[in-house]
């Protein structure tokens, strides 16, 4: 026996901070796209794609993460964070590569379904 005393297990978790976080970095790859921010955009998808790992398949992280290093190294100067230029190549990388995540989050189950009244989510758990 262990002289570690258990702990009740909380009622709360932390999916909805869980959620609130990916939705801020949805928020701000689109802010960042519409003002042709790279740098920006680039550290949002690499939010994105840290908060949603856990959701992808084995081939899909080891398929998209060297995507990812290049998004990174393509923004990694310093004339690159300080400017709202974006070249064509490197604005489709970014689209195509925030589009697999938002795949990657509706496959998951993230994306809530629609409901004209928001409390009936919250009172029955979404079903």
């Amino acid at each position: 026996m262990s002289d570690i005393p258990s702990r009740e297990v909380g009622e709360f978790n932390s999916a909805v901070e869980y959620l609130i976080r990916i939705n801020e970095a949805f928020r701000l790859c689109g802010d960042a796209s519409a003002s042709m921010n790279s740098y920006l955009w680039v550290q949002a998808l690499s939010v994105l794609f840290r908060e949603l790992s856990t959701k992808m398949s084995k081939d899909e992280l080891s398929n998209m993460l060297p995507e990812l290093r290049g998004l990174m190294d393509s923004t990694s100067n310093v004339k690159a964070r300080f400017t709202n230029k974006i070249n064509e190549d490197l604005y489709w990388r970014c689209f195509t590569f925030e589009l697999f995540l938002r795949r990657v989050y509706k496959e998951a189950g993230l994306e809530m379904k629609f409901k004209a009244d928001a409390s009936s989510v919250l009172m029955d758990g979404g079903r």
